[in-house]
């Protein structure tokens, strides 16, 4: 890409989840302690907008963000959520939206900016590590609209095949499989514990046990502290 005489001052980093886009563009800055000094304004969407032509979507996104900055731009950074493939920069799949083989290099050339993927929860631990977590050895759970992570090993970020290391979500903890993930599965932790899969199990309780069954009456006991209302 042609870079001669441009600035590259800024940075854009998305946070591409299952409910929500997070869009925030930065001065470039290599010091991890003033990152937040950086950000000069940040941005949220429904994840949603991007239905039927993501990637025309976020491209006009991103030039309505960056405005005359657009051609100063060093990088972009997208954190996903969802099965990745890293060596193709592509979102192969988002359970909670409809995004489903999403390949980034006609973002790129169109935009003319490096495009960098990560999945969402490695971001998350990537910026613990760096900015909070005085330790090598790190492991970060994400809980939102699904359920996601890094691990972070002597220093080491863990990535795993095509960038899938993080999969948390999707490990099954009801060899019965009572309870259907997004994906298709059943029995995973992301179906009972998740932002999506938490009213779900409650909806099966409330149907499948009377008031007095202990469970049950502790899951009301929950919903009825304030601090959760």
């Amino acid at each position: 890409m042609e870079t001669e005489g441009l600035k590259l001052d800024y940075v854009i980093g998305i946070d591409l989840g299952g409910t929500w886009l997070r869009i925030a563009i930065a001065k470039k800055n290599n010091d991890f302690k003033k990152i937040k000094e950086s950000i000069l304004e940040t941005y949220v969407f429904p994840t949603n907008i991007l239905n039927n032509n993501p990637i025309e979507k976020l491209e006009n996104i991103i030039r309505e963000i960056a405005k005359d900055k657009i051609n100063d731009i060093y990088c972009i950074c997208i954190a996903a959520a969802g099965k990745l493939d890293l060596k193709k920069s592509k979102i192969v799949f988002s359970p909670h939206s409809s995004i489903r083989n999403l390949l980034l290099s006609p973002l790129e050339e169109n935009l003319k900016v490096p495009i960098k993927l990560i999945n969402d929860g490695v971001a998350g631990v990537l910026a613990e590590w760096k900015l909070c977590i005085k330790n090598d050895n790190v492991v970060y759970i994400a809980i939102g609209t699904g359920i996601g992570g890094g691990i972070v090993v002597d220093g080491h970020l863990l990535i795993g095949k095509e960038g899938n290391a993080h999969e948390f979500g999707h490990m099954i903890i009801d060899i019965n499989g009572l309870m259907e993930c997004k994906c298709g599965g059943k029995g995973h932790w992301e179906a009972y514990t998740s932002g999506s899969g938490l009213p779900n199990l409650c909806k099966f309780l409330a149907k499948n046990y009377n008031e007095e069954t202990l469970l049950l009456k502790k899951v009301i006991n929950i919903c009825l502290i304030p601090k959760l209302l």
